[in-house]
């Protein structure tokens, strides 16, 4: 089942609601070895995601570039002309939370 939650990106709620997950931003470090065995970069990750679950909290690690400072700062034009050019109104994409439900089956 798929959970939308109605909050900004970048904020605090956001944040919370990321902490111990796997995301699409890093999905590409599980994915650059071909199907091979989990590099570096994927079991640094893996560990990473295991300590917030243990933690209960964000890792102090964040990664940021030029290239991710930019489309935080061309986005609300972006969506301007996206709109403009569409005739559609872009609203707030939340976070999507998928959550696993386990069926137990009991003996009787």
């Amino acid at each position: 089942m798929m959970l939308w939650h109605d909050v900004k990106q970048n904020t605090e709620a956001w944040n919370e609601l990321r902490t111990g997950k796997v995301t699409a931003s890093q999905f590409g470090c599980f994915m650059a070895n071909m199907g091979k065995a989990f590099g570096e970069p994927a079991k640094r990750y893996a560990l990473q995601i295991a300590l917030e679950i243990i933690k209960g909290k964000k890792s102090e690690f964040s990664f940021t570039n030029e290239h991710m400072q930019r489309g935080h700062e061309q986005e609300p034009m972006a969506r301007m002309l996206y709109e403009i050019e569409r005739s559609v109104d872009v609203t707030n994409g939340g976070f999507f939370d998928l959550v696993i439900m386990a069926i137990v089956q009991t003996a009787l």
